[in-house]
């Protein structure tokens, strides 16, 4: 999977000393993870990342009354080829020579970005 190292400096203003730091991110509109970090330390990586999304990352500093103004920074992964098929693929007879095809994309964290194109082989079982 992807990886990312978020990166920060030390607040010019902290209003008193810096007792931690707290990073949370994730996709945007869903759930977000958080980590909250030694006040000595100044970046994360995490490599749990999905393929081809958008995730928003905030850093925030704590001091001896609560945390401060976030710094945010968005950042969309690369795209990769899907790692799972279609879901719910149907075939429904028509007529002698036709045949009507249906599917639904694959599960959201197995696309691995948007999905462009579909490619359909068949071939003659028997006559």
């Amino acid at each position: 999977p992807p990886s990312v190292k978020v990166t920060w400096q030390r607040p010019v203003e902290t209003h008193g000393d810096i007792k931690n730091y707290r990073i949370i991110w994730g996709p945007r509109g869903e759930r977000y993870d958080e980590i909250v970090l030694n006040s000595e330390i100044y970046s994360y990586l995490t490599n749990t990342l999905d393929k081809g999304t958008t995730y928003e990352f905030r850093v925030s500093a704590k001091n001896e009354v609560d945390y401060g103004e976030r710094a945010v920074v968005t950042i969309t992964t690369p795209d990769g080829a899907p790692s799972g098929a279609p879901q719910n693929f149907t075939a429904t007879g028509l007529t002698e020579t036709s045949v009507r095809l249906t599917w639904d994309l694959p599960a959201r964290n197995l696309r691995n970005g948007d999905i462009a194109m579909y490619q359909i082989t068949y071939h003659k079982l028997s006559d």
